[in-house]
Formats: C-alpha cells, structure tokens, sequence
C-alpha cells in the first residue's frame, strides 16, 4: 500500500488537470498514513 503512496505524490505534480477531489482525498489519505 504504501508504494502507491510514493507513486500518487509522483504523479501528481505532472498531472494538473487531476480531479480535486481525487487531491483531496489523496492529501487526507496520506495524512491519516503519516499521522498529520
């Protein structure tokens, strides 16, 4: 699980026209993964 972590925060900077909601959800993922 956590390799497609790594691989949303690496695909993410090169595709800007991704859904915010799908940022959203990755942020909020990733947060609750680090314990933000």
């Amino acid at each position: 699980e956590a390799f497609r972590f790594t691989d949303n925060m690496v695909f993410l900077p090169i595709h800007p026209r991704m859904d915010i909601t799908q940022v959203r959800h990755i942020v909020y993922v990733v947060r609750e993964y680090y314990g933000y």
